[in-house]
């Protein structure tokens, strides 16, 4: 079996790391990191150095993902590496996702994720623990839905976008790309500019 490379090795790469390790494809899991010296979370993986360090270390049957939370720089990251390394997506077993469903390179789908049918992931995509995706739903690349957060069939989002904790999109809503869609808060209308969206309904935060 392949080894698998995580870029990151803070809370959220070693949330990855533990999902690779549950699934049992890869031979071994580890992660190069610019600031860690060892993971922030015990879970039986290595920093082996940092990401100027690829060249040296990878191999040619390595694959990786990208374990950062942060939309931007998850995706700037994924788009320097997959002419390098073979990138991989990391489905938890303990997820459930349609056999129809389309998933981008570099996705992280974490466990009690549910994926509908018909549902299509761009690419270094995040569905974190326990969300749903329903029918339909399209989200471009670098997109992050937080736990326990619901999507509506249908609903679109755009790159780079996060949808908060708990959060729940309404049937058939678009949101438009790097959209921050606050925990708790409610999408009941398209919301189409840029920026962080709070409340139920959900309203633009304005900039002081």
């Amino acid at each position: 079996m392949d080894r698998l490379l995580i870029v990151g090795a803070g809370g959220h790469g070693c949330v990855v790391a533990e999902t690779a390790i549950r699934s049992g494809l890869w031979s071994d899991v580890f992660h190069l990191d610019d600031l860690l010296e060892r993971p922030h979370l015990d879970v039986g993986t290595r920093v082996l150095g940092s990401i100027s360090d690829l060249a040296a270390l990878v191999t040619a049957n390595d694959q990786f993902v990208i374990g950062v939370g942060d939309n931007a720089l998850r995706l700037r990251l994924f788009e320097d590496l997959k002419n390098h390394v073979k990138a991989a997506s990391v489905i938890s077993s303990e997820s459930l996702v349609s056999k129809t469903v389309s998933v981008g390179d570099g996705c992280v789908i974490m466990p009690g994720a549910v994926v509908n049918v018909g549902a299509g992931l761009g690419q270094a995509c995040v569905l974190n623990t326990s969300c749903i995706i329903e029918h339909g739903v399209k989200l471009d690349s670098a997109v992050h839905v937080g736990p326990g957060a619901i999507l509506g069939g249908d609903v679109q989002v755009g790159t780079r976008s996060f949808i908060g904790i708990g959060a729940k999109v309404l049937p058939g809503i678009s949101l438009g790309a790097d959209v921050i869609l606050g925990a708790g808060a409610v999408a009941v209308s398209d919301l189409h500019e840029p920026g962080t969206y709070i409340g139920v309904p959900a309203k633009r935060l304005m900039p002081h």
